[in-house]
């Protein structure tokens, strides 16, 4: 069942690095003491209709061993990712995220402060096959407030940019830059209480207590697309 799910998906990305329209989302619940829920997921639901174009997914895979491979390399990568979510103190319930029927796929799991989920945010955006590494600073709880840093970095998600497109030089459409210019990448933060958000491209739940943005963070800076920030700080009452 997971073979089939994931050979569906990489097909689905391989169209996807044609267009390079797709969303990624970043979700978080906070609670009161620091501690909530998160996940990381990639939104392919637009294409689900064009799925049905090309018949037998599974038959393709089978008939070509690059593909197969590919999907492989994948679902490597995500294991891993979730190995090493699961290394972490305080982070538990790890989960991959495996929705066949809206094309949404990804990881979720629990925390119990800010700072796990900043650690988790870095093994989560950890690029494998660098050869030395440093924490960076996602996310921050200070003085009341959660700060989201203005940080992404494309050429990493899910652990490496090779366990999703494969081997770049035999893909010569897989281009990270280009790929990723049309990406909107959207956060979601919900809270126990009303809450106020410095960034003015926030966007408000009519309680008050959920905070999202949808950005193309990857855009060039000449793009018809103005590539807006993700970083925020949301003040608690």
């Amino acid at each position: 069942m997971k073979h089939r799910i994931w050979s569906s998906l990489l097909f689905l990305f391989s169209i996807v690095c044609c267009t390079g329209c797709f969303d990624i989302e970043e979700n978080a619940v906070v609670n009161k003491d620091g501690s909530g829920k998160f996940s990381f997921i990639i939104n392919m639901e637009q294409f689900k209709s064009m799925m049905s174009l090309f018949g037998d997914t599974d038959k393709v895979f089978k008939e070509d061993p690059k593909k197969k491979n590919q999907d492989k390399q994948f679902g490597t990568s995500i294991e891993r990712t979730r190995r090493k979510l699961l290394n972490i103190p305080g982070v538990s319930n790890v989960k991959v995220i495996e929705d066949s029927v809206n094309y949404r796929f990804g990881i979720a799991f629990d925390y119990n402060s800010i700072l796990t989920l900043n650690k988790a945010m870095n093994k989560l955006f950890e690029d494998d096959t660098a050869t030395v590494t440093t924490e960076k600073k996602y996310m921050e709880w200070k003085d009341n407030t959660l700060i989201r840093y203005d940080l992404v970095d494309s050429k990493s998600l899910l652990g490496q940019t090779g366990g999703i497109a494969g081997d770049k030089k035999e893909n010569p459409l897989f281009d990270a830059e280009k790929l990723f210019a049309k990406v909107s990448y959207s956060t979601k933060y919900t809270f126990e209480q009303p809450v106020k958000p410095d960034n003015p491209q926030s966007k408000l739940s009519p309680d008050m207590k959920t905070v999202s943005i949808t950005c193309y963070p990857f855009a060039a800076k000449d793009s018809t697309m103005a590539p807006c920030t993700i970083a925020n700080t949301i003040t608690l009452p």
